[in-house]
């Protein structure tokens, strides 16, 4: 019988720990602004690493109600995916473009001088860096943003996993569960407030 691979359940990074990550970035230089507004988009968008690394100025649209969104191709099935954008990240991203000067086309981040995406393993030693100097008592990954806007959407969704499921674009419900095995605290508390334990 094949041993079971062992899933590593981490928890999301909260409140305070994402405003000490994000404001450990020089934001005045263009590289600190272009890296922090990556890692922003990741936890808004609820996406991986490497679909906001590919994501191009065409592939950003407003649909009919006026809602931004970001049209992605998936690299595993190839079909079309829209992740809805927030407003303010929209507008972050068409100022990044200023430092391409003021192109709205090809690769958002980027090199300065490049049109080629920025690389996983950088932006992986990235997340690393700054959370150090945000003094975060784990190794940041990039996927944990990804994991925390998991944990947030659950919660505000009132635990509907597939309304999750849906917006992470798993195509196993069962890989969704691992992400919200991170749940142990809301459990026991739940189960503490069961009036019937006392009986």
């Amino acid at each position: 019988m094949a041993k079971r691979k062992r899933v590593e359940v981490r928890k999301p990074m909260t409140r305070t720990q994402l405003d000490d990550f994000f404001n450990s970035f020089n934001t005045k230089c263009i590289t600190g602004q272009r890296n922090q507004l990556f890692f922003k988009t990741l936890l808004n968008l609820g996406a991986r690493c490497s679909e906001i690394l590919n994501m191009r100025y065409e592939d950003i649209h407003i649909d009919d109600d006026g809602d931004y969104y970001y049209h992605l191709i998936t690299s595993k099935s190839g079909r079309g995916d829209f992740l809805p954008m927030p407003t303010h990240i929209y507008e972050a991203i068409m100022e990044l473009s200023k430092a391409y000067g003021s192109r709205r086309h090809g690769y958002v981040f980027r090199p300065v001088s490049k049109d080629k995406p920025l690389e996983d393993r950088y932006m992986r030693k990235v997340s690393n860096e700054y959370g150090e100097r945000a003094n975060i008592p784990f190794t940041v990954k990039t996927h944990d943003f990804r994991r925390t806007f998991a944990y947030h959407l659950f919660k505000k969704n009132g635990g509907n996993i597939y309304e999750v499921s849906r917006m992470l674009r798993h195509s196993d419900i069962g890989v969704t569960t691992v992400y919200l095995a991170m749940f142990t605290d809301d459990k026991k508390r739940a189960v503490k407030d069961l009036f019937w334990l006392d009986l």
